[in-house]
């Protein structure tokens, strides 16, 4: 679109992110244009020639608006309009201006286009944000070292989201890639600035779950001397990586057999899970599997009692495991208790509870008495709710 403007033509044409790029946009205005072109122009060459730096220059594009149009941009409510056809991912806009010899170069930043869902698009949004600073000042003598600290600042943040975004897009490799160099470099930093102070925090954790990514991969196609190289890795970077010592209890129980020690790794785990509960289903089944039936019914019961977001998928994966362990004939009567337990008190499927704890008690031996003294009960009061005989 174009308006006329003193006899010429002023192009509204906004530039776009080409497809399949992530589009880092720049929407800085300068008082006087020609004044300030070099300071944006040394900036824009310093991120472009960092993202290069970075490793990720094949996928990312620096879409800089001009100067006309810099000027409107002025809110995030005024980013997302132009967002719809600029296709952009992080925006910074701001403006430059000359006051009594020193240069000001103002900075706002937003995660405009979703590259995840919601929920975790506002957590990067806020960890963008408060990264980027907010201003630099600087003598008019040093336009260009200015330039070379803002850019840097810019691509140092981008990495870190573009970095989370590749993981949760199941690319972790590459998100490795990104954050290692990143940790590098901001570790290099003296002093760090206290912007990055809360990036240089959260890389381990970040890695360490994209390691973590890594190795769940090759442990589900069979690697697992492989998977246990990057569970190692993983757990270097943050020892007490909840999803870690899930997957090294998984290991330890499918590949050596050992459920005592499987056992162990969980209870690590429960020391380091918050607000996590998938822990409890391993360690209700290690239980049973041990025969220690009444600390397994006791946690049975709190499963019973609770919820927790994810709940179902966590649910699916444990009856999928078990349903394997009978395919493969690994089963014990006590695998039949637990899937039919599953199924009644959490899943609500009474038919296939009934079925679970039927073909439990046709296996079940007298050692099992705190089990048997459960299922026949449940087996009465599902063959009551449904009318069966």
């Amino acid at each position: 679109r174009k308006r006329r403007e003193g006899g010429f033509y002023i192009k509204f044409y906004l530039p776009k992110t080409p497809k399949g790029k992530v589009g880092i946009i720049l929407g800085i205005f300068s008082e006087n244009e020609a004044e300030h072109k070099k300071i944006k122009n040394d900036l824009i060459l310093r991120v472009q020639e960092d993202i290069e730096a970075a490793g990720f220059g094949d996928i990312a594009r620096v879409i800089v608006m001009p100067n006309h149009i810099s000027k409107n941009i002025q809110s995030p409510m005024v980013v997302r309009k132009m967002n719809k056809k600029a296709r952009g991912n992080f925006w910074i806009w701001g403006y430059t201006r000359t006051r009594n010899g020193k240069t000001y170069i103002d900075l706002e930043g937003l995660v405009a286009h979703r590259p995840v869902d919601k929920s975790t698009s506002i957590d990067l949004g806020r960890d963008f944000r408060s990264a980027l600073p907010k201003r630099f000042e600087f003598d008019e003598a040093a336009s260009f070292k200015a330039s070379e600290m803002a850019g840097d600042m810019i691509v140092k943040v981008a990495q870190y989201i573009i970095g989370i975004a590749a993981y949760i897009s199941g690319v972790p490799n590459f998100a490795i890639q990104l954050h290692t160099a990143l940790a590098r470099n901001i570790n290099a930093m003296s002093p760090i600035p206290p912007n990055l102070i809360t990036i240089q925090k959260k890389i381990p954790t970040l890695i360490s779950n994209e390691y973590l990514a890594i190795a769940i991969v090759l442990a589900e196609e069979g690697k697992t001397n492989e998977a246990e190289e990057w569970l190692a890795k993983a757990q270097d970077f943050k020892a007490d990586n909840y999803g870690v010592w899930l997957l090294k209890a998984m290991l330890e129980f499918s590949i050596r057999n050992n459920a005592s020690e499987s056992l162990k790794h969980i209870e690590v785990a429960e020391k380091y899970a918050g607000s996590h509960f998938e822990w409890k289903y391993s360690k209700a089944f290690l239980l049973l599997w041990l025969g220690r039936y009444n600390e397994a019914l006791a946690i049975c019961r709190k499963i019973a009692r609770q919820d927790f977001p994810g709940e179902g998928k966590t649910i699916e994966a444990v009856e999928l495991f078990n349903q394997q362990m009978i395919s493969s004939g690994r089963a014990r009567p006590e695998t039949y208790f637990w899937l039919g337990y599953l199924n009644y008190k959490k899943k609500a499927n009474l038919a296939l509870g009934l079925q679970h704890f039927e073909d439990f008690a046709k296996r079940a031996t007298p050692a099992m008495a705190p089990l048997i003294a459960k299922a026949s009960p449940y087996i009465d009061e599902i063959k009551r709710e449904i009318g069966v005989e």
